[in-house]
């Protein structure tokens, strides 16, 4: 997505679907590309409160960092069952988002050096996206990109994902991906799903 020059701004559990091989982002209703013509006001806060960066929280230029901070945020939220800048109104979690710093208390361990880098407060020092994916992968033993822990058979995990269906083991901690399902169908009011649906 943001090698295709679009940046989502609204990544949140909700916004977040898990397939057999990996998790779909849907909701692109206000996606937008860095160069087209703005429909909305340059202060104007577009977003989720309790999953924006610092920078769309102030009304900000957003670029793609502003999805990998909120990526930080849906990454705590699934290991803890809270956002990281706490719940109540919205200028309340708008605020603490700028100006304090994120409750990672529950974190994983294992997690928790990306979680903090992800949830950075300057843009220029979170990761990129797929830095970002090649950690969650088993790339944070090696520098992601260079061929370490995150490479499959050698190659940059980058080329194996455009060839091969990745599997969900892969992509998150042991119990991560049925964490996230459970909490983005809570956020969505879904029931729980049938678990002997009749024939």
């Amino acid at each position: 997505m943001h090698a295709g020059g679009l940046i989502h701004r609204d990544v949140k559990p909700g916004n977040i679907l898990l397939a057999l091989d990996g998790p779909r982002l849907i909701d692109f209703g206000i996606a937008r590309h860095p160069g087209a013509t703005a429909l909305t006001a340059t202060d104007a806060m577009l977003g989720t409160p309790g999953y924006l960066a610092p920078e769309q929280a102030s009304a900000g230029p957003v670029g793609p960092a502003c999805d990998v901070f909120s990526l930080g945020c849906v990454l705590v939220y699934a290991a803890t069952g809270r956002p990281p800048f706490g719940a109540g109104g919205a200028a309340g979690v708008l605020f603490r988002t700028v100006h304090e710093e994120p409750d990672l208390d529950g974190v994983p361990p294992a997690l928790l050096p990306l979680v903090t880098a992800c949830l950075a407060k300057t843009p220029d020092t979170r990761p990129t996206a797929g830095e970002a994916r090649d950690r969650l992968m088993g790339g944070a033993a090696g520098s992601p990109g260079t061929g370490g822990a995150g490479a499959v058979g050698g190659r940059d995990p980058r080329e194996a994902l455009a060839r091969e269906p990745m599997p969900p083991a892969l992509w998150a901690l042991p119990g991560l991906p049925a964490l996230i399902a459970e909490r983005s169908a809570a956020a969505l009011a879904l029931p729980d799903p049938d678990p002997n649906p009749a024939p």
